[in-house]
């Protein structure tokens, strides 16, 4: 399964530039609006639906332009990570594998940030398809069938299981079971 590695930095500094776009974007429509006939309260209402829809068409946009450095390729044995420097993790030789996962909401597109640390440098995936969350959770799967320590929660805390958020607690004992930990 191979997935997009993203910068962390850069998704911080390409919200903050999303941000200001978005606020600019608000003052130019604002005023525009200015110029119409229409004033008091419809005229307001309809500068802040004209300025809501379009922030919100370009919020969207967002999730196509993560910035890409390198791919992570999840094996049954391995995570290898291509990019300037060429990573081979082998996941026998781990005493415990990291995972913390954010939910990302975009409106209607859902996606979670993966993050996890090796040798004190924090590596980013993202998972954005329901077929690439699927694959994700057979590999999790098979992971924990060869006993590697895998300890996953949210970016909040949160305890997850296979990538997956809101279980309760029979659901958690019914994978468990299955996965024998």
């Amino acid at each position: 399964m191979i997935l997009k590695l993203i910068d962390k930095d850069k998704l911080r500094k390409r919200k903050i530039y999303f941000a200001v776009f978005y606020l600019l974007f608000s003052i130019l429509f604002f005023l525009m609006l200015l110029d119409f006939d229409v004033t008091g309260i419809p005229g307001f209402l309809i500068g802040f639906f004209y300025t809501f829809f379009y922030g919100y068409v370009i919020l969207l946009t967002r999730i196509f332009f993560f910035p890409v450095i390198g791919t992570v390729e999840l094996t049954e044995n391995s995570i290898i990570i291509n990019n300037k420097n060429p990573v081979v993790i082998n996941l026998n030789s781990l005493d415990q594998l990291t995972l913390i996962y954010k939910k990302l909401n975009y409106a209607f597109l859902i996606c979670s940030e993966v993050l996890f640390e090796y040798n004190s440098k924090t590596y980013v995936f993202i998972l954005q398809h329901k077929k690439n969350e699927k694959a994700y959770s057979t590999i999790l799967k098979q992971w924990y069938k060869k006993k590697i320590r895998i300890v996953e929660k949210g970016y909040y805390g949160e305890k997850i299981l296979l990538g997956k958020y809101n279980l309760n607690y029979t659901e958690i004992q019914e994978i468990k079971k299955e996965l024998v930990i």
